[in-house]
């Protein structure tokens, strides 16, 4: 899975350049980690994300105050099915969600290595759970919206007219994704 982000430099830039845009609202297509969000919330804008990943939807849902329902498929439900109880409200599917990524690398994995480690993570659940949910409640990040949706047909949802220039400002107005810069 690919968890992108954007390193510090770059974040104090967005944060500079978007005060200078004077924006009340800012969409963010393809969240990933919430990077981007995470560093303009200060800023007071309103924040609507998008992103089609289960590990950005259900925390997307969670910093937007909604609920995303989160299940053990049936066909895994035999190994996994202890993960249900863990999925009760949306700050403990997201926790769930979260430290699943790691774990069920080992879901076809069957030796003696990803045995030990499926068992460690049972044993450990209960207390790297509840740490994690009491790390998401101190999270400052509210979102105004997030679609769990691709990102065109998000911004063709949102009333854009085009769907290859999302990004403008007054150095490149008029520019699209298309095109070259001069």
């Amino acid at each position: 899975m690919f968890l992108g982000t954007i390193p510090q430099p770059v974040r104090s830039i967005l944060v500079e350049r978007a005060r200078a845009w004077g924006s009340r609202e800012v969409w963010v297509a393809c969240s990933g980690n919430f990077t981007v969000e995470r560093a303009l919330a200060p800023l007071g804008v309103g924040l609507h994300s998008n992103d089609v990943s289960l590990y950005t939807s259900v925390l997307g849902a969670l910093f937007a105050g909604d609920t995303l329902r989160v299940r053990v498929r049936p066909e895994h439900r035999e190994e996994w099915g202890w993960l249900s109880k863990w999925l009760r409200t949306p700050a403990a599917a997201a926790a769930t969600v979260m430290l699943s990524t790691r774990m069920l690398t080992a879901l076809h994995n069957d030796n003696a290595y990803y045995r030990r480690l499926r068992r460690s993570h049972v044993e450990q659940w209960p207390a790297i759970h509840a740490a994690t949910v009491e790390k998401l409640k101190a999270l400052e990040l509210r979102l105004d919206s997030f679609t769990p949706a691709d990102a065109v047909d998000w911004v063709r949802q949102a009333g854009c007219r085009s769907t290859r220039g999302w990004c403008r400002c007054r150095r490149c107005s008029g520019a699209t994704g298309s095109r070259r810069r001069r």
